[in-house]
């Protein structure tokens, strides 16, 4: 985790991405589809070997967490990630939406667990709902604007 928040308050939000994405700071490595190795030899494979699934959920809470410090913070990182990844448009559209999900589920599981009250949970939930409705406009922008 110390790396990718170097990274992040270093600018470096492609690299902060390139950690996510490869499950060092998660723990979720990527391993092999069934019957793709076999059983002899370590399933891990280069996430460039297979498809990685979905791609916009990491990138849209980066995109909260740095966009709820700073919107313009959005924008080094969708360049960053343009370079790598090419979304879907429908993809670009549900990034705004999905950037308040691991928010409000965090402070849902706050509530469940005693932490927080409902009102501070009923909160967390509108400022992650205002994060999202200023900085997903922004990054929607910039993913449909022309690559620099």
């Amino acid at each position: 985790m110390a790396a990718y928040y170097g990274d992040i308050e270093s600018g470096d939000y492609a690299e902060a991405w390139a950690l996510l994405n490869s499950g060092m700071t998660t723990g979720q490595t990527r391993t092999a589809p069934a019957g793709a190795v076999p059983a002899s030899r370590s399933a891990a494979l280069p996430s460039s070997t297979w498809a990685c699934g979905p791609r916009t959920w990491p990138l849209a809470f980066l995109l909260y967490a740095e966009g709820v410090k700073n919107p313009p913070r959005a924008d080094p990182i969708v360049s960053g990630y343009r370079r790598r990844v090419t979304l879907e448009p429908g993809e670009i559209e549900r990034i705004p939406a999905m950037m308040r999900v691991r928010p409000v589920v965090l402070a849902a599981w706050g509530f469940c667990l005693g932490r927080w009250s409902a009102a501070q949970a009923t909160r967390a939930a509108v400022d992650a709902r205002q994060v999202a409705e200023t900085v997903g406009p922004r990054v929607v922008a910039a993913f449909r604007s022309p690559a620099s």
